[in-house]
């Protein structure tokens, strides 16, 4: 088993949580391009998109970064199921990026997906649901759907919550996790 990727991975994470955002995306790139030999569904993959997609949007590389989670939801709605958690975490990272590119309509069905999905796994009243409902809301009034908006904080009834943090999903654990290699 090579051990590149877990050299590369941790040296990205430590170049991202110092900031080194350029460093970080060279790390994440080379990490990925020896994920990508484990398979689509590879937990080593999805946690470099994650990272990648990370550093790409600290970067401000919104495009890319939009690429990488569609990817990354994908593959999770295949592997875990369109209910699952890590769908939500990513939805709602895609529907900020979308926002940042000024694709505004193709994010609500995101934030929708998103605000249901945490509400339901964490509960409404959770910060992370308040806000994400908190920057769905603002969209929405954005987009000229007050009465959507309104019923939307009628539920939650709170917007005192960072809504522009990128989430982790956090559920795929790579370490002692043994994959074999997919033949191309």
């Amino acid at each position: 088993m090579s051990k590149r990727w877990y050299i590369f991975r941790a040296a990205a994470s430590q170049a991202l949580a110092a900031r080194e955002y350029a460093k970080a995306e060279a790390l994440w790139y080379a990490a990925l391009e020896e994920a990508e030999d484990y398979g689509e569904h590879s937990p080593r993959l999805t946690d470099t998109l994650e990272g990648l997609g990370e550093v790409e949007f600290r970067l401000e590389k919104y495009l890319n970064a939009t690429a990488i989670c569609k990817r990354l939801l994908r593959v999770y709605c295949e592997v875990l199921g369109p209910d699952h958690l890590n769908v939500g975490v990513i939805s709602k990272n895609l529907a900020m990026l979308y926002e940042c590119i000024g694709r505004k309509d193709d994010a609500v069905p995101l934030y929708e997906n998103a605000v249901r999905l945490y509400k339901s796994h964490m509960g409404v009243e959770d910060p992370q649901v308040h806000a994400i409902a908190a920057a769905f809301s603002c969209l929405l009034l954005e987009l000229g759907r007050s009465e959507e908006a309104i019923n939307l904080q009628k539920d939650l009834d709170s917007t005192d919550y960072d809504s522009e943090e990128w989430r982790k999903s956090g559920t795929w654990r790579i370490d002692n996790v043994r994959e074999q290699k997919t033949n191309p």
